[in-house]
């Protein structure tokens, strides 16, 4: 609209005659020669962007003075920034002009980059005139930032109908676009306008906004309740269940199917899977809205690093290191501020003393907040739904193996005629008869059992090990006969070959490419506890018969390759020091001491 400079009355009319709770304007035109004092409204606070030179641009803002402002900002990309305190909540607004002659994607990183410093849990509001049409292909820019960030605009009518006569045509013209945006991170626009404007080729823009506190719906996550007594209930269930099979059936995947269903009936009765609420975040008593800013701004930049190719653009390291040391400095002067309130009295709380404590403190079940990127690539190709993105990984990861000259008819024939020149050589006197797996018992069950880990998976067979565990004593011998007949039929069921797969990122390269993930494996712990008493039962002939050389440290229990490759480097320099004649003094060590780095 024409400079609300020279078109003092006709603000003043609308303002009047509309009464709205806020106005605002793009391409204000007012700058340093227009007095703060040219125009006054008793009902309304301005706030107010002058432009930098004399073409378009400047922000200005009318907003009823009943309104608490709780605190705004003036930003260098032309975007007014103010935040409403509303019904208990703070609102964050944003009013926003992009020149055509700026690039979209440097206006759009600069306000990527001031939105994300904000906290997402409160509404977010970004009005203005962006000049990219998102109607049209040059709207690409502004819809690709639109749904990395979770933001929707709620404007759907061309906002400009712009009529020209081209000279080379001989003939009017008429263009449509839709440039001028109402954008939010939440549902929280009831309805809006696009109303012709008078005096100018843009429309106006009326919206109606739900400012009203929503109710916070926490995180859920599906689980079940093992508490003691839920446990013990699962265990009384599972006593009188029948586990007896036909030890002449060969189909050991449908032995343990009936099995595994029998166990789940038990622990769905008692423990079904529901939905729990996430517990709210610990978060230390001095940690204040400035300093969650600044930690906010810290991940972002290093989210941004991370997805960067620092060597060509060190721009992003510089900001994560500035705004990383700017966190560690402000939390300890926020934190010896909090304290230097307190007196020595206060400690006596136990409430207090964990109230600190539990912000340091790293428990087992604590979960990093981690960046995750939402787009992965992969031979040049770029992978942002979830789906494709798991299936990425299940290729990458299923494809992932060692290629070998040898054919596998080659390695036996290699180890027959190896093992042959070793007895004929005496250097192998088998002291028992061939290997072959033998029947376990239920003793043996019971200790690995007990061994489990309370907290690992259940993978594929969806039984925990907590159940598994505190039903040791009744499970044991239902595992002991279904291992036995696994033995005597020489077959491992395939779900416990079947494990559920997790992409861990290495630490060093680039997120969003699939080559610096590792993936780590969730298998049944029945399957483990199997495959540990296979394992025994082949390490127990090797120990027996001498097999193994002395020398290895890999795969061996009280073994490491750590203390190995320092007795060989060790080795190595004790031989190097006696040929060139020098002296040699030798001290010893516990090699359990964990090694310096």
């Amino acid at each position: 609209m024409p400079s609300p400079w020279l078109n003092i009355e006709v603000n003043d009319d609308f303002l009047k005659k509309c009464d709205p709770d806020a106005f605002l304007i793009n391409e204000s035109k007012l700058d340093s020669s227009v007095p703060t004092s040219w125009y006054i409204n008793k009902k309304y606070k301005i706030l107010r962007l002058d432009r930098e030179d004399k073409g378009g641009g400047g922000e200005l803002v009318f907003l009823k003075k009943e309104y608490i402002v709780k605190k705004q900002e003036y930003t260098d990309f032309e975007t007014i920034s103010f935040q409403l305190y509303v019904d208990g909540q703070l609102i964050n607004m944003l009013l926003s002009y992009k020149s055509p002659s700026i690039d979209n994607n440097e206006f759009l990183e600069k306000l990527e980059n001031f939105q994300m410093i904000l906290d997402p849990s409160e509404p977010l509001f970004i009005f203005g005139d962006l000049n990219m049409d998102l109607k049209s292909i040059r709207g690409l820019d502004l819809a690709h930032f639109l749904m990395r960030n979770g933001l929707k605009n709620f404007v759907n009518e061309y906002t400009r109908v712009c009529r020209s006569f081209y000279k080379e045509k001989k003939k009017y013209q008429t263009s449509k676009t839709l440039i001028d945006v109402i954008i939010s991170n939440q549902d929280k626009v009831i309805d809006n306008k696009v109303i012709g404007c008078p005096f100018s080729d843009h429309k106006f823009l009326v919206a109606a906004l739900d400012l009203s506190q929503s109710k916070r719906i926490p995180f859920q996550n599906n689980g079940r309740s093992f508490s003691e007594k839920n446990l013990f209930l699962i265990t009384d269930l599972i006593y009188y269940q029948d586990f007896s099979f036909d030890k002449n059936d060969p189909n050991v995947d449908q032995i343990w199917f009936n099995h595994k269903t029998k166990l789940l009936d038990c622990i769905n009765l008692v423990a079904p899977i529901r939905k729990f609420k996430e517990r709210p975040q610990e978060i230390a008593p001095w940690v204040d809205e400035e300093l969650l800013e600044n930690l906010r701004a810290r991940d972002y930049f290093y989210s941004k690093y991370q997805n960067a190719n620092s060597s060509l653009d060190p721009e992003y390291h510089l900001k994560y290191k500035h705004y990383k040391t700017k966190c560690k400095s402000l939390e300890r002067e926020k934190m010896k501020d909090y304290f230097r309130s307190k007196k020595i009295t206060d400690f006596k709380s136990n409430k207090l003393y964990w109230e600190f404590q539990s912000t340091f403190i790293k428990i087992k079940s604590s979960k990093t907040e981690d960046f995750t990127p939402n787009t992965f690539l992969h031979e040049e190709l770029e992978y942002e739904d979830p789906v494709e993105i798991g299936n990425l990984f299940n290729t990458f990861f299923t494809n992932l193996s060692s290629t070998s000259l040898s054919s596998e008819k080659d390695c036996d024939e290699y180890i027959d005629k190896t093992f042959a020149r070793l007895k004929s050589e005496n250097k192998i006197r088998l002291k028992t008869e061939r290997f072959k797996f033998v029947h376990t018992n239920a003793n043996i069950v019971e200790k690995l059992i007990q061994n489990l880990n309370s907290t690992s998976g259940a993978g594929f067979s969806e039984i925990p090990s907590k159940v598994i565990k505190n039903s040791y004593s009744i499970i044991a011998p239902i595992l002991t006969s279904l291992f036995n007949h696994c033995i005597d039929l020489g077959k491992f069921p395939k779900e416990w070959k079947s494990a559920i797969v997790t992409p861990l990122y290495k630490s060093k390269g680039v997120k969003s490419d699939v080559n610096n993930y590792r993936g780590i494996s969730v298998l049944p712990p029945i399957a483990k506890i199997f495959e540990k008493i296979l394992a025994m039962q082949i390490s127990i002939y090797l120990n027996l018969n001498n097999i193994l050389f002395s020398g290895q440290h890999g795969f061996i229990n009280g073994h490491s390759l750590l203390v190995y490759s320092y007795l060989l480097t060790f080795e190595k320099l004790l031989i190097l020091l006696i040929l060139k004649n020098s002296y040699v003094s030798c001290s010893t060590m516990d090699s359990t001491i964990q090694p310096w780095t």
